[in-house]
């Protein structure tokens, strides 16, 4: 989620069986190169692993970068190649549906495991107000709702729709009349 001095990023993963797992985060770094060399200073061979970047929807047209190139383009020049983006980002109640699924799913059961070291995602988590009657985040505190954004975007890429497993089942089994 791109916010000049925020720039959040979550690093998580897809177990086999499901659970999310989060288990670094970076905050803070005034902009997207400052990210870039951030990333690449706490995981040194990241432009060679697997590491993919699930990206703000907006870094694609975005020109903040003191050059004028795009947010995307940035990252591309630092070396990474696996930038996954989409037209536009999910709409912001769809992300907190697929977000709540993933602490306690349909079935009752947690499909996300957050390290307690990501202290600005899980403070994010906890204390973000919305708007009474409205889905957008509460501004009173600009520190807040861009952690959680970043989040709803990888799991929306990994793990899209947790919590709806069997949905299509117990539907099929409902009797009318």
């Amino acid at each position: 989620d791109y916010n000049l001095d925020k720039n959040p990023a979550i690093f998580g993963y897809k177990r086999k069986d499901g659970v999310v797992v989060i288990f670094d985060e970076i905050y803070g770094c005034k902009t997207t190169k400052d990210l870039a060399i951030e990333i690449l200073r706490r995981y040194p061979n990241a432009t060679r692993m697997e590491l993919t970047i699930i990206d703000d929807a907006k870094s694609g047209t975005a020109r903040s970068q003191i050059d004028g190139s795009t947010n995307r383009q940035l990252l591309n020049q630092m070396g990474f190649k696996r930038i996954i983006s989409a037209r536009s980002n999910p709409p912001r109640t769809e992300r907190y549906d697929n977000m709540n699924a993933h602490f306690r799913n349909a079935k009752g059961n947690a499909r996300l495991i957050i390290n307690p070291k990501c202290k600005n995602l899980i403070k994010d988590l906890m204390e973000l107000e919305f708007k009474p009657n409205s889905d957008k985040p509460e501004t009173l505190n600009e520190q807040l709702g861009h952690a959680s954004d970043a989040l709803g975007y990888l799991l929306n890429y990994i793990s899209p729709w947790a919590g709806r497993e069997g949905h299509f089942q117990r539907t099929q089994n409902i009797r009318i009349g």
